[in-house]
């Protein structure tokens, strides 16, 4: 009969160490879900603060180019209105200029008729 408690002992702890395996190795992956729970968590929350900061990032960059959008308008409007009045201008020195080419030339004419003896041209 001692044989058999003997056997009976060792089929208990083989048993025994089967239950023990089975819930160390259960402990060991639900651990290792959680680690890796954890770590997913933790990229999608990077990810998400990441996209975030570019969202925000390339909202300023949209205002930005809206300011510089409008200066640039404001500029064109300068250049044209600069333009219209450098072009008015220059009209009034041609016009300037004609009138001071005229003087000159009856001058010469004058010059040369009157203290040459030249005909008017």
């Amino acid at each position: 009969m001692g044989e058999i408690l003997i056997e009976f002992a060792n089929v208990l702890i083989a048993i025994a160490m089967l239950v023990v395996s089975i819930a160390c190795f259960y402990a060991g992956r639900c651990s290792v879900a959680k680690d890796e729970a954890k770590t997913a968590k933790d990229e999608a929350r990077e990810y998400g603060r990441q996209r975030g900061n570019m969202e925000t990032t390339l909202s300023h960059m949209n205002e930005s180019f809206k300011q510089l959008d409008g200066k640039f308008d404001k500029m064109d409007e300068k250049f044209d209105k600069l333009d219209a009045k450098v072009d008015g201008e220059l009209r009034e020195l041609r016009k300037e200029m004609k009138v001071e080419h005229e003087k000159l030339a009856k001058r010469l004419d004058d010059h040369i008729c009157n203290d040459h003896g030249g005909m008017r041209l």
